[in-house]
């Protein structure tokens, strides 16, 4: 193992011992982590596949690490920030993202900084904005964001899939080819057949 990954996964373990992900809650910095040593694969150096790992050192199950780095992908730090302030579901999220810039919330033109002190402000927001999103139909400026977010969205899923790729081998990667040829194309087929075709 490189030198700096035995020193970033030695250091993820220990503050992972030292605070623990509380109430199967992940930080933004925590998510970044479990990125950090999936991409890199050390987990490997220690004679583990990734689910033993997150299993044995994160206390969590794989599923819930991929879809930690999932979230981070698409959402970035403002998502975890949100998701330690109130319940946020990632549906509920995307219908808000169009609203939130770095880590503030815009909402009736003032921008609210994501942090526990503005928890009011923050809540009452959210609850706005969805309520707002589920009654206004889709008009063009919020379908470019909804499409800017969905855009998002598949590049970040993309990527999440090309990471999970490159750091397997044989049968894991097999499932990948099947995921996507039995799945995602047939998918994108019925769309291709539904849409207008681009002049």
């Amino acid at each position: 193992m490189q030198q700096e990954q035995a020193l970033d996964l030695g250091l993820w373990l220990g503050r992972r011992q030292a605070f623990g992900l509380i109430a199967s809650r992940c930080s933004a910095a925590d998510a970044e982590c479990l990125k950090k040593i999936r991409e890199s694969s050390s987990y490997r150096e220690l004679g583990l596949t990734w689910e033993e790992f997150c299993k044995q050192h994160a206390g969590i199950s794989r599923s819930y690490a991929d879809r930690m780095i999932q979230q981070l992908n698409e959402f970035g730090e403002a998502y975890f920030r949100l998701a330690e302030i109130m319940q946020m579901s990632t549906e509920q999220y995307r219908q808000i993202a169009g609203s939130v810039v770095d880590v503030e919330i815009e909402y009736a033109g003032e921008k609210i900084t994501i942090c526990r002190e503005n928890a009011d402000k923050i809540v009452h927001a959210v609850c706005m904005l969805t309520r707002q999103c589920e009654q206004t139909p889709l008009g063009p400026m919020r379908l470019n964001r909804r499409l800017a977010t969905s855009r998002k969205r598949f590049d970040a899923w993309l990527a999440d899939i090309d990471s999970l790729a490159q750091s397997q081998t044989g049968e894991s990667r097999d499932k990948i080819g099947a995921l996507l040829s039995g799945h995602v194309l047939p998918a994108l087929n019925r769309l291709q057949e539904v849409l207008p075709k681009a002049a």
